[in-house]
């Protein structure tokens, strides 16, 4: 009898580990890895090139000598975002937030002997905290980012100003793009930067100077 019983318990146990233990399996298998996957799907990643044409300079052109003139702008760009719906779960569209860096080329259109011999063309890079959004069942996409920091180098110093990395940089980039297929949109861009220093001139004050620019672009969306 007291054998009988302890057979019966022991299936009591075993049944209740089996019950306990079908349940935790099920979850650590829908659960653990979905709460991963979650994670990782909330990251997204993009890349992408953009052409513009603007303005660089300062207004006064007194201190520097550095009038506005017509340049062009070659840009490399990525935008790595963690999705906020994972936060907010009734947004009806994907808010991303997260770093927008940009490593670009300049050149100067304008003639240097029309800006007192003056050649800014160079080289930067530019670092923003930015938003992105996706909406229409993310065809259409855009971004917008707070620069709080960049350098432009200069490639070609000259007597009348001898900089060769401008520096304080603060700004704005803003981008609108529509998927000409499910992974490639095709973007238009506005973007301002102001640098307020330089490596000859620690605070230019007044004769900051700013860059200007609307650009045409594609993205790839990795994920």
């Amino acid at each position: 009898m007291l054998q009988g019983l302890k057979l019966h318990t022991h299936g009591l146990i075993l049944a209740l580990m089996l019950g306990l233990a079908g349940p935790s399996r099920a979850i650590a298998e829908d659960g653990a890895p979905s709460g991963e996957a979650s994670f990782t799907d909330a990251i997204g990643l993009q890349g992408g090139l953009s052409w513009g044409i603007g303005s660089m300079g300062n207004n006064s052109g007194v201190t520097l000598g550095i009038q506005n003139r017509t340049v062009n702008a070659l840009a490399f760009k990525g935008f790595v975002n963690y999705d906020l719906r994972t936060f907010f779960e009734s947004l009806p569209f994907r808010l991303g937030a997260g770093l927008f860096p940009e490593f670009r080329f300049v050149g100067q259109n304008t003639d240097p002997t029309k800006v007192l011999n003056t050649n800014i063309r160079g080289f930067g890079m530019l670092w923003g905290l930015a938003f992105g959004a996706e909406f229409d069942e993310e065809r259409i996409s855009a971004i917008l980012s707070f620069d709080l920091f960049g350098r432009h180098w200069l490639t070609n110093v000259t007597p009348s100003f001898q900089a060769s990395v401008l520096s304080k940089m603060l700004g704005f980039r803003m981008l609108v793009g529509y998927k000409v297929t499910p992974k490639v949109s095709a973007d238009i861009s506005i973007q301002r930067a102001t640098y307020s220093g330089s490596n000859i001139v620690p605070d230019l004050g007044g004769s900051a100077i700013s860059q200007t620019s609307f650009g045409v672009g594609a993205r790839y969306f990795f994920k």
